[in-house]
């Protein structure tokens, strides 16, 4: 389990969009209290998706 946290650490110290890490820092481990690297590295990928998606009304 710690191997795998710290993969995920080592992981998102590259991330791309430091405004999407830094919100997904803030809603897990501000709100959520799911504070993990593994949840961190989970929500950012999801909010990376997210990002790129087109909305249309």
């Amino acid at each position: 389990m710690e191997n795998e946290n710290l993969d995920a650490f080592k992981r998102l110290t590259q991330a791309k969009s430091r405004d999407i890490l830094d919100r997904a820092i803030h809603d897990y481990c501000g709100t959520v209290d799911m504070c993990t690297y593994q949840m961190i590295e989970m929500m950012y990928k999801e909010n990376v998706k997210a990002s790129q998606q087109q909305l249309s009304w």
